[in-house]
């Protein structure tokens, strides 16, 4: 995503929630001042590139032996278990 290498914690945009940005919408469905919208796009801006900031940390610390997860079974018969399932030795199911 451009612009995100420069992205920092100073960038955060007057709306900084989710919840936030769902009331400045209501404002501004009520008043139409431009001014509102653009503080909606300020904030998904920083959201998406906080988002890509933070994948590219994880993969920083990513093994590098780890394999990839290519979303096939290991065994075909049998369905995909969750992470956390594995983990336990349970069963989702």
């Amino acid at each position: 995503m451009s612009g995100c290498w420069a992205w920092s914690s100073s960038n955060w945009a007057d709306v900084s929630t989710a919840g936030g940005s769902i009331v400045v919408y209501e404002q501004w469905r009520e008043l139409r001042d431009p001014a509102l919208l653009k503080q909606i796009e300020d904030y998904n801006a920083t959201d998406c590139c906080s988002i890509v900031v933070l994948r590219d940390w994880l993969l920083s610390l990513r093994p590098k032996a780890t394999p990839w997860f290519t979303g096939v079974a290991e065994d075909k018969d049998q369905p995909i278990r969750s992470a956390a399932a594995r983990m336990s030795g349970s069963a989702w199911w």
